[in-house]
């Protein structure tokens, strides 16, 4: 969002705060708006994608093990569809992370790794141009 309105979004978002955890950063121009993917702190961006039988608890989970590893979640897509063939619902996540420079990301993807084999899901980290 433009500076000028990161006051009144502070604002906006105090009566929410002891329901919700909320931070509001500052950054630079990112991919999404035609920039560049690193913002002015130097973290760049990555895709994180989910694909498995729909259940409870998806994207807590995988929200969860991205900002144990200090990412933080910049976009975040989910959709429901049939499941072809096998009956059932299907669920599909893009989630667009931030990665701080020196985030390590092989430990990211090995802790969604283990993550996809516990709430069976398959996850697949795309680093792009980190």
């Amino acid at each position: 969002m433009p500076d000028a309105g990161a006051a009144a979004l502070r604002a906006d978002l105090q009566p929410l705060q002891g329901l919700l955890d909320i931070t509001v950063h500052e950054g630079g121009v990112g991919a999404a708006d035609g920039g560049s993917p690193m913002d002015s702190s130097g973290a760049r961006q990555a895709l994180v994608t989910v694909l498995g039988n729909d259940h409870p608890g998806i994207v807590q989970a995988v929200s969860g093990a991205i900002a144990a590893q200090g990412l933080s979640v910049v976009d975040l897509r989910t959709a429901t569809r049939d499941a072809p063939m096998a009956g059932g619902r299907l669920f599909e996540a893009q989630v667009l992370v931030s990665v701080p420079a020196g985030a390590d990301l092989d430990a990211v993807g090995r802790d969604l790794e283990a993550l996809a084999g516990e709430v069976q899901v398959e996850i697949v980290l795309d680093p792009g141009n980190s």
